[in-house]
């Protein structure tokens, strides 16, 4: 499984939704903040938006993550995003703590925030004029 969990990993780092999707159970839940999203669409979408995001209002965005095994089904992925703005960079962190199925599949989703690298995610958002939806 820790070999699947790497393949979602650096499939979102390559903004290739398809074979995320695949990797999904089709009633897979994602928790992020105070939001519970259900359904491989539905968890996609959100990952599709916080991307096309990126795109559209960053001067460059790289993506990358690293997988740690929890157990023989549950998986801790850290992403990192590197940002330019302009000639400002950021790098930000979260953690995102996955759990798989018999079959499998990705069943759950964590998104686990880092305080502080949410702070200076906003700080800096906030110091360009870039406003997130």
């Amino acid at each position: 499984m820790k070999k699947t969990a790497e393949s979602f990993a650096a499939a979102l780092d390559a903004d290739d939704f398809e074979t995320a999707f695949s990797l999904l159970d089709e009633n897979c839940i994602y928790k992020i903040e105070d939001q519970r999203l259900s359904g491989r669409s539905e968890i996609i979408d959100s990952y599709r938006e916080s991307s096309d995001w990126g795109k559209e209002n960053l001067d460059d965005l790289a993506y990358s993550s690293e997988v740690e095994s929890l157990s023989h089904d549950e998986f801790m992925i850290r992403f990192f995003d590197r940002i330019r703005f302009r000639e400002k960079y950021h790098t930000y962190w979260c953690r995102q703590k996955l759990l798989f199925n018999l079959v499998g599949k990705i069943c759950s989703i964590e998104h686990l925030e880092d305080s502080q690298q949410r702070k200076l995610l906003d700080d800096f958002f906030r110091e360009n004029g870039l406003l997130r939806r």
